[in-house]
């Protein structure tokens, strides 16, 4: 009997490395991510103090700049500062947009234009970076968009001199939720970094994985961020033609999260 408990001890360390670095693995290579750029000038330097937590963080870039944020940023200081492993330039991309993006499990959009988020909002996707980011949300993938460049409210456009209709204002903002409702995670320029990691590690592999609770959810895509937002243990249910991406089941292996289709 001492023998066979100290075999199952030794399975159940084995399992529980096994399942740390597989969960390790996960998380390393969501820290690869894409950065896109949009021509905003608006929380630049906010941003860009978020990126660089987010490096100090383990996070690594390549960057791809659509043709006014190449006339509008400092590419230079974005080069020196961010140091990308590859600059992509909308003008000089050899390559459909969605195939640049394929490699990626992350895409962070630290300045979107009013016009973009009006265009994803709308499934129009017809300029490389509309592209980029709309694939990667039908995908499942993290998209994390920073909201200062394309929001009604922020005090920056106030101060430049927008004065805009309360009708104005509404659509704008409702254009912010489609994109939220699509999967994308919005936050501030300035808690761009806090945002990333709390969607990519929401919490430690090696917590409970107690059963917490039953969720079901009728969207017909399933992707990572519907995952995290349940607690550690829980089960899922799903309609029995939903489309569960492979982050989802990712974050759900990793969460300790089951998922369910109905029969």
């Amino acid at each position: 009997m001492r023998e066979e408990k100290l075999l199952e001890n030794a399975e159940e360390a084995l399992v529980a490395e096994v399942v740390r670095r597989v969960a390790e693995k996960l998380i390393s290579v969501q820290k690869k991510a894409l950065v896109v750029y949009t021509g905003s000038l608006i929380g630049f330097v906010p941003a860009l103090v978020s990126l660089q937590q987010l490096q100090q963080a383990g996070f690594t870039f390549d960057l791809f700049l659509s043709k006014s944020a190449s006339k509008l940023l400092n590419v230079d200081t974005l080069r020196t500062v961010l140091a990308p492993g590859v600059f992509y330039q909308e003008e000089q991309l050899d390559r459909a947009p969605e195939l640049l993006a394929a490699p990626y499990y992350t895409v962070i959009v630290p300045a979107l234009t009013v016009n973009t988020a009006a265009k994803i909002a709308a499934c129009i996707a017809d300029t490389p970076a509309a592209r980029i980011i709309s694939n990667s949300m039908m995908r499942g993938k993290n998209v994390v968009i920073a909201r200062d460049g394309c929001c009604p409210e922020n005090a920056e456009r106030a101060a430049k001199g927008y004065n805009m209709t309360p009708a104005l204002k509404a659509k704008l903002s409702a254009n912010l939720e489609t994109l939220r409702d699509f999967g994308a995670a919005l936050c501030g320029c300035d808690t761009l970094a806090f945002k990333t990691i709390k969607l990519i590690e929401p919490q430690s592999p090696t917590a409970p994985r107690a059963r917490a609770a039953d969720f079901s959810s009728s969207k017909r895509v399933i992707g990572r961020r519907e995952v995290v937002s349940l607690p550690a243990g829980s089960l899922l249910r799903v309609s029995k033609n939903a489309l569960v991406t492979q982050l989802a089941y990712d974050a759900a292996y990793q969460r300790g999260v089951r998922i369910e289709k109905e029969v």
